[in-house]
């Protein structure tokens, strides 16, 4: 739990990283199977675990947690980019990362007809997948993004770097 900090408005693991420095934090801590409350929205789950997957340093774990530290090297100014999400319609979805929250609230119904996996997978930053849905993409994920904890019924993924 922390206060104070609000990982969607950051966005970018440069912002993350600053902000994270500045409040003289060493160290990050993070329970490693699923986000223990959630009170942080899903948008601000995926830049936290853009930032400390790709880039915390001497990641380990103890016990149910996960460990990093900060990094030494300030991240690059990426941005978020685009966030995939297939809906239980079986349909699959580039979403803009500014309207994650929105899309999983209402499973994307307002949509429409959804695009090619493949593609979408090859720019995405992130992925995030409603485990109640059949069919997932997780099969497809292994190589080119990292899983992260779970957010409620959400699996979420982290493009490697």
């Amino acid at each position: 739990m922390q206060a104070g900090i609000d990982y969607k408005q950051l966005a970018r693991p440069d912002r993350v990283h600053d902000l994270l420095k500045s409040m003289g934090v060493t160290d990050l801590v993070w329970a490693r199977s699923q986000s223990p409350v959630q009170e942080n929205a899903l948008s601000a789950e995926l830049v936290f675990f853009g930032y400390v997957l790709r880039y915390g340093e001497a990641r380990r774990d103890i016990g149910q947690f996960g460990v990093a530290r900060l990094p030494a090297q300030r991240p690059p100014a990426i941005p978020p980019g685009t966030v995939v999400y297939p809906a239980c319609n079986g349909t699959v979805h580039g979403v803009p990362f500014a309207d994650i929250d929105r899309v999983v609230a209402t499973d994307g119904r307002d949509l429409g007809a959804g695009g090619d996996p493949g593609a979408l997978l090859a720019s995405a930053q992130f992925v995030v997948i409603n485990s109640r849905c059949p069919g997932n993409l997780a099969s497809q994920l292994s190589t080119s993004f990292m899983e992260a904890p779970r957010w409620g019924d959400m699996t979420l993924w982290v493009r490697r770097n």
